[in-house]
């Protein structure tokens, strides 16, 4: 027992910076995947009829598509922590403009292509990230762990967020709690810090 309290020790899953990545990775997914799945309730609630409502949220998959692979080219020009920080901070400015401009298809369109973005490159990153702050051979237990809570927030968010309309008939108290969120797990990645020096092996 002692043996494996060290092994999971060492490969990093106790420490402040796996912590902090868990912590905005679940922040960010929790906000994200909600208003993905969400999508088409929240526009109609926001003066949209279905039928419009149908249309502009079928852009969300376009837009994931291209923060796909737009992620990966920009990861290898850029520091990692500063792309998931920008990621995460993208949907506020998407909750914002579906806050201040209610019944807008062109507002709407926006968010949507925004939250498009965010949704596509969110697990890119926070795979890329794991793998270059801890070692890779505690990969598979490290981004696990974090897949697991990313299902769990994935999976309860969508529930939470009528659990908010049916109590106030309204989304706008759900988005406006969503901004915080997004706020502080962009300031979690931002802290991150560099990367840690590659081991040299001893000869």
């Amino acid at each position: 027992a002692k043996v494996r309290q060290e092994s999971i020790w060492k490969s990093g899953l106790l420490t402040r910076r796996y912590v902090q990545l868990l912590i905005a990775a679940v922040g960010i997914a929790a906000v994200v995947v909600t208003l993905v799945v969400s999508l088409v309730p929240v526009l109609t609630s926001n003066g949209l009829v279905r039928s419009q409502a149908v249309n502009i949220a079928s852009l969300v998959g376009f837009s994931a598509i291209a923060g796909r692979l737009s992620i990966g080219l920009l990861l290898d020009r850029w520091h990692g922590r500063f792309l998931a920080a920008f990621a995460a901070a993208m949907p506020v400015v998407a909750l914002l403009l579906l806050i201040y401009n209610p019944g807008s298809a062109f507002a709407a369109s926006a968010a949507v292509l925004i939250l498009g973005l965010s949704f596509g490159a969110e697990l890119d990153i926070i795979a890329y990230l794991t793998s270059r702050y801890f070692k890779v051979t505690s990969f598979g237990l490290l981004f696990g762990t974090i897949g697991g809570f990313l299902g769990l927030a994935s999976g309860n968010g969508p529930v939470a967020i009528s659990a908010v309309y049916d109590a106030q008939h309204s989304y706008l108290p759900a988005l406006w709690g969503m901004v915080p969120i997004c706020l502080v797990s962009a300031l979690l990645f931002l802290l991150l810090g560099p990367y840690p020096e590659a081991e040299t092996p001893t000869p």
